[in-house]
Order: structure tokens, then sequence, then C-alpha cells
């Protein structure tokens, strides 16, 4: 199984440039978990916030908190399982 990744700021949050934060498995057994929590997240530029596995395992879930959140320009958030 994945671990945890939490990121908690109180500043602005802003990935871009095919920026990923991936939490995921390739054989069995669980994904890990995401959570993210910032006043404001700006995604852009193919950046991506992702679970998955591509084994017998189930996705982490994905929890993101903003009180302002934008995609932009090919930015993703996913969660999947095989």
């Amino acid at each position: 199984n994945g671990g945890m990744i939490n990121v908690v700021t109180r500043e602005n949050l802003q990935l871009s440039n095919a920026a990923q934060v991936t939490a995921q498995t390739s054989h069995r057994g669980n994904a890990g978990n995401i959570r993210i929590q910032s006043p404001r997240i700006e995604m852009q530029s193919n950046a991506a916030i992702t679970t998955a596995t591509s084994g017998s395992g189930d996705a982490g879930t994905l929890t993101v908190r903003a009180t302002d959140f934008n995609l932009r320009d090919r930015a993703q958030l996913s969660s999947a399982s095989n």
C-alpha cells in the first residue's frame, strides 16, 4: 500500500510546467492518499495531482481544500484504478 501525502500551507500553492503530486502503486495494494489544503491553488501547463493503481488495489483518496481553485492549460486532478 502507498503512503499518505499531506500538504497544508497558509500560502498560495502553484503547480505548473508538468509538476506532479502522485501516489500510485503498480502491483497489488492500494495507492496512497493525497490531501492538499491551501487558501488558493493554481494549476497550469500540464500540472497534475493523481492517485492511481495499475494493479489489483484501489486508487487512493484525493482531497483538495481551497477557497480559490483554478485549473488551466491541460492541468488535471485524477484518481483511477485498473
